[in-house]
């Protein structure tokens, strides 16, 4: 049998080319399809294999620490090293191979003291610092300051102080344990130096003109000089002197001008020497007593004093308010002598030492050694040794950002990511019903729709400064301490409650008088303004468009904002796709138009909803540009939920109030704005693959419970 003809005809070969360019468009489409999941198995590859052998040797420290500093020091071999049990444990995760041997376990006995503080109570700020540091949940506050009291402070090496006829006497006639009784008289010359400067345009260094500027010299500065830095001190800056005049200069000022470089020369100096009847006294080593405001007479008239102490000489000893906190509160013995002497007015009761034993490891190094080690452990390490001659530091540097771990910025990001859910679907879900089920087609909804598709194709970027203008910088606050850098303020209600001194100092809030007429408080206003105050307070709560702040709210609100198009759309689809049926039939029953809704569609459309909650979470967990502007910080000491001096609901709000670190802020700071090494690239690379652990996390668990409720959900 004769094999088949083949089809001819006109379009045979038309045919042929047809069935070429159908195989070479599939392969151009299958080789696109399966480029893209090439290139992703690259780049998620990377980041695993660079990322997992950083979380596992870190293990859980990686999550629950906060990025540090990492030390690098390089160690001499020596019998005898002394570390914390943990330090060692870190030490060993950050380090392979330890040349260690000979460990024993020891413990050593630490001395403490436990007491109580009583009502009215002086102590310095620094001491109470010392206090609170160590006794979580401690915060008195402030009755009021004094700068009469008796204040104590160490002399650490001998000294003579000289004090004018005036300072003295009046040293004599306080109750002091200085001996003032073994002065002797002294006199003291001042030489100064009256320069005359002649009209004209002259180039003088950085250095000399900041010199100059406490003089009362008249002069035009062509440049901002508050800009240059310690780098800049000898570079030459233009200066009109208009007029000739003569300036009384110091000694220093003098030296200054004649060794400054330029075309500028001062002329022959009258001398001018001035002879001070001044009393000296010379000091022990030990702690004296004086009252507060000698102490700070005592510090202008002898500036090169070596005085270590903690107490704020502005403002002076704090008397506390402890309002029946009978916690008893510990500190070291050290600390507790330190805080006892300096403070002569602090009244304790129920003083009793405490010994707590502490673990550590006894090892030798076999051999000199490179350690890494984040700064808390190096520093604790070299504190168990400081009094032995054991560590031999041959080589020390260190990397930003490149020890610890995590904690910060994931905390950080899973806040930004809650609050802006809450608002985003509150918002979006509203939304999306009312454009379904309420409203009518027309232009009005045409435009917010298409307001809606631009809104989503806006770049991020855009959104950081739209937020930094409008929640950073003038977005409305109900308060009775406005800022006196506000836009617009509008008075609300009197006021019941003044703010406490504590906050006050910690606010810089300025307290007017309620009787203050409009232009007295204007221009208290203007002064405290000038004197470093941020805040006022007169007896009334204001709304006040003074913005929020670079905070968690103000970054939530921004954030909300950019994922919004994307949420209303997608919720927008799932309501329109449960069945109208559904909705006639609750209403034929009787239901109202919003009880229909609410039982009858929604819960149908639930599953399309967390859709659009999962597509913003993957959104906004991994923006910058809008979070660098409104709420991210590159380095905070403490976790959100630590350091809030705020009680009752003004904790939560004060909680809101503050800036976070977050994930994608810290990877581009780890990435980007720190100087590259090989101790860097295990923090990028773990923080790159933990935020992406997070992120599919997150898209798994709405997978799961979107499917969930599928299954209970049919139609």
């Amino acid at each position: 049998m004769s094999a088949p003809e083949q089809p001819s005809g006109p379009f045979t070969g038309k045919k042929s080319r047809a069935g070429l360019f159908e195989k070479i468009q599939r392969g151009v489409l299958f080789i696109s399809t399966y480029a893209i999941v090439f290139f992703a198995l690259i780049i998620f590859g990377i980041i695993i294999f660079r990322g997992a052998p950083v979380l596992m040797d870190k293990g859980w420290d990686f999550f629950s620490r906060k990025p540090e500093t990492l030390e690098v020091a390089s160690f001499d071999k020596g019998k005898g090293f002394l570390a914390p049990t943990e330090v060692l444990k870190t030490m060993r995760r950050y380090n392979d191979d330890l040349p260690v041997e000979s460990e024993e376990a020891v413990s050593q006995p630490f001395k403490y003291k436990t007491f109580k503080i009583e009502e009215g109570s002086l102590i310095g700020d620094g001491y109470l610092a010392i206090i609170e540091q160590q006794n979580d949940g401690f915060r008195p506050g402030f009755a009021e300051r004094h700068t009469d009291r008796q204040i104590g402070f160490p002399v650490a090496k001998e000294a003579t102080i000289t004090l004018g006829t005036a300072t003295f006497e009046e040293l004599k006639a306080s109750t002091t344990t200085l001996p003032v009784a073994e002065a002797r008289e002294t006199q003291s010359t001042t030489e100064t130096f009256t320069v005359s400067f002649t009209k004209g345009f002259y180039n003088i260094p950085v250095k000399t003109v900041k010199s100059l500027k406490s003089s009362n010299l008249i002069y035009i500065l062509y440049g901002n000089l508050t800009e240059k830095g310690d780098d800049e001190l000898e570079s030459l800056m233009p200066l009109d002197i208009p007029e000739t005049q003569s300036v009384l200069l110091s000694k220093a000022q003098y030296s200054d001008l004649q060794a400054a470089p330029g075309d500028f020369k001062a002329g022959e100096p009258t001398v001018n020497k001035t002879v001070t009847p001044k009393w000296a006294i010379d000091l022990q080593v030990r702690n004296y007593t004086v009252p507060f405001d000698m102490f700070k007479k005592i510090l202008e008239e002898n500036p090169s004093l070596q005085v270590k102490h903690q107490h704020n000489i502005d403002r002076g000893s704090i008397e506390l308010q402890i309002d029946g906190n009978t916690q008893e509160l510990l500190v070291s013995a050290d600390e507790f002598q330190m805080i006892v002497e300096a403070n002569p007015g602090l009244k304790l009761t129920d003083v009793n030492d405490k010994v707590i034993e502490e673990d550590f490891m006894r090892f030798d190094l076999t051999k000199a050694v490179e350690i890494q080690l984040p700064t808390t452990e190096m520093q604790a390490f070299k504190l168990a040794n400081q009094d032995s001659n054991v560590i031999k530091i041959l080589k020390e540097y260190t990397h930003s950002y490149s020890g610890g771990g995590v904690a910060g910025p994931l905390i950080g990001t899973a806040l930004l990511v809650f609050f802006c859910m809450i608002i985003a679907l509150a918002v979006g879900v509203a939304s999306s019903v009312y454009l379904s089920e309420y409203s009518r087609k027309g232009k009005m909804i045409n435009s917010i729709r298409l307001a809606m598709m631009n809104l989503a194709g806006v770049p991020s970027i855009v959104f950081g400064l739209f937020g930094l203008g409008l929640f950073v910088v003038l977005a409305p606050k109900f308060t009775n301490t406005p800022s006196l850098h506000d836009k617009v303020r509008l008075p609300i209600t009197p006021s019941l409650f003044e703010p406490e001194l504590r906050e006050q100092e910690r606010e810089k809030i300025v307290m007017l008088e309620k009787t203050e007429s409009s232009e007295e408080a204007a221009s208290a206003k203007t002064l405290a303004s000038r004197t470093g105050y941020s805040k006022y307070y007169d007896g009334w709560y204001y709304l006040s468009f003074e913005g929020w702040g670079s905070s968690i709210i103000a970054g939530a609100f921004t954030l909300a904002i950019m994922v919004l198009p994307v949420i209303i759309t997608s919720c927008e689809e799932s309501l329109r796709a449960v069945p109208q049926g559904f909705r006639e039939a609750s209403l034929a029953l009787g239901a109202s138009k919003w009880q229909s809704i609410r039982t009858a569609v929604l819960p149908y459309a639930m599953p399309g909803i967390l859709t659009a909650s999962v597509l913003g979470i993957t959104r906004v967990a991994g923006e910058t540009a809008p979070i660098m502007f409104t709420a991210a910080v590159a380095e905070k000491s403490g976790l959100p939920f630590e350091g809030l001096q705020s009680t009752g609901f003004d904790k939560f709000l004060e909680f809101i109030s503050q800036n976070v670190q977050a994930l994608p802020y810290h990877i581009y700071t780890v990435s980007g704005r720190i100087p590259q090494s090989e101790y860097t690239e295990p923090m990028q690379y773990g923080s790159v693959l933990v935020f992406m652990m997070v992120v599919m996390m997150f898209a798994g668990l709405s997978i799961w419970l979107r499917a969930r409720m599928r299954k209970k959900l049919k139609w």
